[in-house]
C-alpha cells in the first residue's frame, strides 16, 4: 500500500548518515505552500520541494540472488561481473518492477539489492527503509550510523520496528551506492524524499502551525516549561513536594527547585553523578540514586542548599561501563527503597548488574531480583507492588514492563553471577533460562507502541487527569511519547494491555509526574540514544482539557476471548459485528541476539461480539486463544453511538496465560 506522504513516513526520522554537522550540504530555503488544509498542504509543499531540490538521478533496482557479491570501498560493484554458487553463475539482473514507496516482496536467499544514485551536487535527502526480516544497508561502502543508539545500532534494527525507518543522508557529489544484503526472503519498502533533516522539521512546524492538531491534544493539552537559560535540564528525576513545588535532578549532577518564572528556580545541589531518580522525604530532604550509591539530600541549616550528603548504601559499586546506570528509588510504606541496576556492558569491582535492590530502613543492600539489561524506569503502585521497564535488546526481544518480586530471574543471564541457584551463573544454557523465567507483564510492540521505555506512572489523581484513574502510563525516549497501561491478575500473576495515549513530545520522556492539580509533568533527555523529538531535553506538562476520549478503556481476558470496556456507548449494531473487529496474535523471541522482529503474525477470527446493556463493553470470543502470545486488536471500523470516531483504534494485550474461571 503507498504510504500517505513523506509527514507519516517520518514518524521515526532519527537517523543521519555520513560526514558530521560541519560537513553537511546547504541548505535552500522550504518551498512551502499552503492549501485548504493539513493534508494538501504537505501534498503541495512536498512537491514543489521535489521540483525545487531535485538535483540528481536514481537508477533502477538490481538484483542478484543467492551470491555473495564484490564491492569496492566506496560501494562500487561491476554489474557485468558473474558469480559462482549452489552450482550455477548468477549475474546482476533489473527489477523494474521494484516500484518505490510500496511495500514489496524480496524472494531470494543471501541476496542483493543495489541502487546507483548520482547527485549534480552535494544534497542530504531521506532514505525510508522497511523489512519484515533482518537485512544489511550499506551506503557509499559503509554501514549505516544513526543518531539513535550506538554508530550502525539502527540500519541493523530494521525488521524489528514494524514501520519504515528515515535516515538522513549526504548525497556526495557524483555517483553514490545503495546496497542492501538480505538472508532470508522479507518483504521490502524504499522510498527517496528530497527533503534533509532541517526542511522537514520547519515543514512539519510551519504545518503544525497553520493547521494546530485536534486528535490528541483536543483531550490533553501539551504545555513547554521554559527552564532558566542556564540549565541544561537533562531530567534524571522528578517529584511534587507536599507544599506543591517541583524538584528535579538532572543528569548534569544537578538538584533544582522549580517554581514559577525561570528567574524563581533555585539550586538545591551539584556535583552529583548522573542521578536518575529523586524521593522527596521530610521537608528538606531528598533521596537519590547516583552511578555508585544511594544517596540521602538534606538542608539541615534551612538555607534552601543542601549541606548534607550521606551514603545510605554503596553496595553496587562503581563500574567504567558507560551502561553501568542505577535507576531509582522508590520507596513502600515500611520506608524501604527499591532499585534497579543496568546489566549491559558492564565490567569492574562492581556487583549485582542486572539485578533489582531492596534497601531497608536500617540501610541493608538486599539484591531482590536478576535478569534485567537496561531497566530505565522504576514505579511503586498504590498496592506496594513494583513495576520496572526494561530496554529491547540480547535477552529481550522488545521493550517489557516487570513485576518484581523477590528471587524472580527476568531473562537477562549477566546478572546470574551473582545468583547461586543458578549453578551455571551467567553460562546457563538458554532452555533453562526460558524454563526460570518469569514472563513480562506488558511486551510493547517495538516501534509501534515504544521503543525505549522509561518511567511507568500509577495515575492517582482521582479524575483530574481524566477517565484513566488506576491505569498506568509509560514514558518513552526514542519515541517521545507516552503509553497508558492496563493490569489484570491472572493465575496469580500479572498481564494486560497497553494503549496509544499521547504523542508529539519535543524530546525523549525520561520521567513523569503528577502534580497536586492532576497535571502530568514530564521530564526528558535523550543524549546518548536519541529520540524523535527534535529538542535534546527538557520539561513539559500535559494538562487534561475535560473532554473524554472515545476510545478503548481496558482489555481484559475471559474464558472465552476479551472483554473491552470503552469510554462511551458503541453503536450496537457495528459493535455485535464481527467483521467491525480485527484481531491477530505473534510473538518475540526469546534469545542472545539483539532483539526480535515479530513472529508468526496470525489472523484470529472473531466468532462473536456481544454488548454489554450499558452499550460501552463489548465480549469478543475468538476462535481460540493461545497462551504466549501478544494479540492486538484493531477497532477502525467502531463508532460510538453518536457517530464519533475512536481517537486511537488499536490494543495489545500480552498473553501469558489463559483464564482458568
Amino acid at each position: 500500500m503507498k504510504r500517505a506522504g513523506f509527514a507519516m513516513a517520518c514518524a521515526i526520522c532519527v537517523a543521519r548518515a555520513g560526514p558530521s554537522a560541519s560537513q553537511t550540504p546547504p541548505v535552500a530555503p522550504l518551498a512551502y505552500v499552503k492549501e485548504a488544509t493539513r493534508e494538501a498542504t504537505l501534498k503541495a509543499s512536498l512537491d514543489a520541494a521535489a521540483k525545487q531540490l531535485t538535483t540528481f538521478r536514481v537508477g533502477p533496482w538490481m538484483t542478484l540472488g543467492n551470491a555473495e557479491a564484490k564491492f569496492a570501498a566506496d560501494g562500487a560493484t561491476d554489474f557485468a561481473a558473474s558469480y559462482s554458487a549452489t552450482g550455477r553463475e548468477h549475474r546482476w539482473s533489473p527489477d523494474p518492477q521494484r516500484a518505490d514507496a510500496h511495500w514489496r516482496k524480496f524472494d531470494t536467499t543471501n541476496g542483493w539489492l543495489h541502487r546507483v544514485i548520482v547527485a549534480d551536487a552535494p544534497q542530504e535527502v531521506t532514505f525510508i527503509i522497511g523489512a519484515r526480516r533482518p537485512l544489511t544497508v550499506r551506503f557509499n561502502g559503509k554501514v549505516l550510523p544513526g543518531e539513535l543508539g550506538p554508530p550502525g545500532w539502527l540500519a541493523t534494527q530494521i525488521a524489528h520496528i514494524n514501520e519504515p525507518v528515515s535516515f538522513y543522508i549526504p548525497l556526495q557529489r557524483g555517483t553514490n551506492h545503495l546496497s542492501i544484503r538480505v538472508s532470508e526472503p522479507t518483504e521490502f519498502y524504499f522510498e527517496l524524499s528530497p527533503l534533509g533533516a532541517a526542511l522537514r522539521r520547519e515543514l512539519n512546524e510551519r504545518v503544525a502551525r497553520d493547521f494546530p492538531a485536534a486528535g490528541e491534544n483536543h483531550y490533553y493539552s501539551l504545555q513547554t516549561v521554559t527552564p532558566p537559560p542556564h540549565v541544561v535540564l537533562e531530567v534524571g528525576g522528578m517529584t511534587f513536594t507536599k507544599d506543591g513545588a517541583l524538584w528535579l535532578c538532572t543528569r548534569r549532577g544537578e538538584i533544582w527547585k522549580a517554581i514559577g518564572a525561570p528567574q524563581s528556580w533555585s539550586l538545591f545541589a551539584s556535583g552529583l553523578q548522573e542521578p536518575l531518580g529523586l524521593w522527596a522525604g521530610r521537608p528538606g530532604e531528598f533521596f537519590t540514586v547516583q552511578r555508585s550509591e544511594l544517596t540521602r539530600i538534606a538542608d539541615i541549616d534551612n538555607d534552601g542548599r543542601a549541606d548534607t550528603f550521606e551514603t545510605i548504601t554503596a553496595d553496587p559499586g562503581v563500574s567504567a561501563s558507560q551502561h553501568a546506570y542505577i535507576f531509582g528509588p522508590v520507596r513502600d510504606r515500611e520506608g524501604s527503597f527499591f532499585g534497579a541496576i543496568s546489566g549491559i556492558g558492564v565490567s569492574g569491582p562492581g556487583k549485582y548488574f542486572g539485578w533489582s535492590f531492596k534497601v531497608t530502613p536500617k540501610g541493608e543492600f538486599i539484591p531482590w531480583s536478576a535478569g534485567l539489561r537496561s531497566p530505565n524506569g522504576i514505579c511503586m503502585t498504590p498496592d506496594g507492588e513494583v513495576f520496572i521497564t526494561d530496554n529491547q535488546g540480547e535477552y529481550v526481544g522488545t521493550c517489557p514492563l516487570h513485576h518484581v518480586s523477590k528471587g524472580a530471574f527476568h531473562g537477562h543471564p549477566a546478572a546470574l553471577k551473582w545468583d547461586s541457584t543458578f549453578a551455571a551463573g551467567d553460562k546457563t544454557p538458554l532452555d533453562e533460562l526460558t524454563k526460570r523465567r518469569k514472563l513480562p507483564a506488558i511486551q510493547f510492540p517495538y516501534g509501534t507502541m515504544g521503543q525505549s521505555l522509561s518511567e511507568p506512572l500509577v495515575d492517582t489523581t482521582a479524575g483530574k487527569f481524566g477517565p484513566f484513574t488506576g491505569h498506568m502510563l509509560v514514558g518513552d525516549v526514542t519515541k517521545c511519547n507516552v503509553i497508558r497501561v492496563t493490569l489484570e491478575k491472572v493465575d496469580g500473576e500479572f498481564q494486560g494491555a497497553c494503549y496509544p495515549f499521547r504523542s508529539g513530545f519535543q524530546a525523549g520522556n525520561n520521567r513523569l509526574a503528577f502534580a497536586p492539580d492532576g497535571s502530568l509533568w514530564v521530564g526528558q533527555t535523550d543524549r546518548g540514544w536519541g529520540s524523535i523529538g527534535g529538542r535534546g531535553h527538557g520539561l513539559q506538562r500535559l494538562v487534561w482539557t475535560g473532554r473524554v476520549p472515545f476510545e478503548a478503556k481496558a482489555m481484559k481476558l475471559t474464558r472465552e476471548g476479551f472483554e473491552i470496556e470503552f469510554t462511551a456507548p458503541l453503536d450496537a449494531a457495528l459493535a455485535q459485528d464481527p467483521a467491525t473487529w480485527s484481531l491477530q496474535h505473534f510473538h518475540y523471541l526469546y534469545r542472545a541476539a539483539y532483539g526480535s522482529p515479530q513472529m508468526d503474525n496470525t489472523p484470529v477470527p472473531v466468532k462473536s461480539a456481544a454488548l454489554s446493556p450499558d452499550r460501552k463493553t463489548v465480549r469478543l470470543a475468538p476462535d481460540g486463544l493461545r497462551a504466549g502470545r501478544i494479540y492486538e486488536l484493531r477497532y477502525d471500523k467502531l463508532r460510538a453511538a453518536d457517530g464519533a470516531e475512536p481517537l486511537h483504534t488499536v490494543a495489545y494485550y500480552t498473553l501469558n496465560r489463559l483464564q482458568r474461571d
